[in-house]
């Protein structure tokens, strides 16, 4: 895989990331403090925020580290 490979799926990542986890975000505190209390769907969202960022923060860091590397060895 080359660098440039390996910046195109991290541009595809941040597309990702821009269109799905920061609205899921916004969510969250926008429902948080709109009901002022923890309820159900509060931590369903937090949930769903936590187990869509995690692998999300997990392959970039895959890619970053890997890219790294390869400008490392050229």
């Amino acid at each position: 895989m080359t660098v440039e490979e390996i910046d195109q799926k991290l541009i595809k990542l941040r597309k990702f990331a821009n269109f799905v986890i920061t609205p899921l975000f916004v969510a969250l505190i926008a429902a948080y403090f709109i009901q002022k209390k923890t309820t159900p769907l509060v931590i369903i969202l937090a949930v769903v925020a936590l187990l869509v960022y995690v692998p999300y923060g997990i392959v970039v860091c895959y890619y970053v580290f890997k890219r790294r590397k390869l400008l490392k060895n050229q």
